[in-house]
This record gives C-alpha cells, sequence and structure tokens, in this order.
C-alpha cells in the first residue's frame, strides 16, 4: 500500500526458506522450519525483499507489518474452522503437535493504527500475540467453546490430496514468532494475548451476526 512517500508491506509472518538466517533477523522467526527452496513462501519471501529494493530505489520509506495467522469472526477462521467444528467435520494435518503463530484481526487493526501515528519506517514488525500454539490445541480450544468433542486427524498426505500440498504445508509447519518488536515500537499491547481469549470473542462475534 503506498500512502504518500510511504510504502506499507502488509504481508504474513510466516516468511521462510533457505535464507532462514536472513529472516530471523527481519521477522524475528525463531525455531527451524524446513521447506524447499521452490515452496511458495519462498516466493512470497522473495516478494518482501523485492519489495524492499524498490523501496530503495523509488527513496520510498518502507515500513513491513507482518501478521500471523489472523483469525476472527470472517475469513478462513469462520469458514474453515469454525462451522467446519461445529459440524464434526474439521481434521488436523498430521499429529497437530507443529506451533504456530495467531493474533486476533481487532489486534492487528489496532497495531496498523499504532504504526499509522508512530510511523516506524524502515522496520519490519511481526503481529502475533504472546503464545505460539499448537494446531491442535487451537482445534480442540474451538471444539470445546462450540460444545463438540476433540477434533480428529488425518494423515498429512492424506490432508494434502484433500485439500492441495499448499495447504496441508501450511498447517503441518512449525513457525514461531515473537511480537517484541511491536510492543517496543508501536507500543502494542494484544488485546487478546493468547488464543484463550480471542477466540471465545470470535466465535461470540459470529453467532450475534
Amino acid at each position: 500500500v503506498r500512502q504518500g512517500a510511504r510504502l506499507w508491506h502488509l504481508g504474513a509472518a510466516v516468511l521462510v526458506d533457505h535464507r532462514q538466517h536472513a529472516l530471523a533477523q527481519i521477522a524475528e522467526i525463531v525455531g527451524q522450519v524446513a521447506v524447499h527452496p521452490a515452496d511458495h513462501r519462498a516466493r512470497r519471501e522473495i516478494a518482501v525483499f523485492s519489495k524492499r529494493d524498490l523501496a530503495e530505489q523509488k527513496n520510498l520509506s518502507l515500513i513491513r507489518m507482518l501478521p500471523g495467522g489472523v483469525y476472527g469472526a470472517g475469513s478462513w477462521f469462520k469458514e474453515s474452522v469454525y462451522r467446519l467444528v461445529k459440524r464434526g467435520w474439521f481434521r488436523v494435518f498430521g499429529d497437530g503437535q507443529n506451533v504456530l503463530s495467531y493474533v486476533h484481526v481487532d489486534d492487528v487493526a489496532e497495531a496498523y493504527r499504532l504504526a499509522a501515528e508512530r510511523l516506524p519506517v524502515g522496520e519490519a514488525i511481526a503481529l502475533i500475540d504472546d503464545e505460539p500454539t499448537k494446531t491442535v490445541d487451537f482445534a480442540n480450544f474451538v471444539a470445546e467453546q462450540v460444545g463438540r468433542p476433540p477434533v480428529k486427524s488425518l494423515p498429512k498426505w492424506l490432508g494434502a490430496m484433500a485439500a492441495g500440498g499448499v495447504v496441508a504445508e501450511a498447517l503441518t509447519m512449525n513457525c514461531k514468532v515473537r511480537n517484541r518488536k511491536a510492543k517496543e515500537l508501536l507500543g502494542w499491547r494484544p488485546k487478546y494475548p493468547t488464543y484463550r481469549e480471542g477466540i471465545p470473542a470470535a466465535i461470540a462475534e459470529i453467532e450475534r451476526s
């Protein structure tokens, strides 16, 4: 998003490939994630660096905002998690022990507001809550909130056949992200510090609509 003389990159915090060392500095990614260089996330990582190069060439001030798995009352959470869990159709791919970093959409919106005020030019800021979470724990908490039994699982290969390899890879990788920069540079404090506060709020909004 270009605003005046500033270029905003509103991307994702899951940006990993064989250049893991560079991303560890940029997005504060911690922990190892094994992917192939041809993976879709490698292309996204290249796009991030292309935006940085573009900003330098055009003498623009670049601010990179990198949210993790953004959930709320709409989008993927409502259609692919809430509704499927409630119907008993949701499946975890693999054993669900992989760890991902989530953030409630309201907290992302607040971080963007703070960034627009403070303008941390040249920074890349990961937006995630305070507690990276196992996929199975996230899904089972949703099930608990809607009165359903714990979710079942599918082998990763079968999940890839059902939903596609890219989706299966995204749902089974490990990615832990820190939010230290967002707190230090923006004064950001998530209203929903973990999924245990955010999911009930998201479900309540879905059921009111």
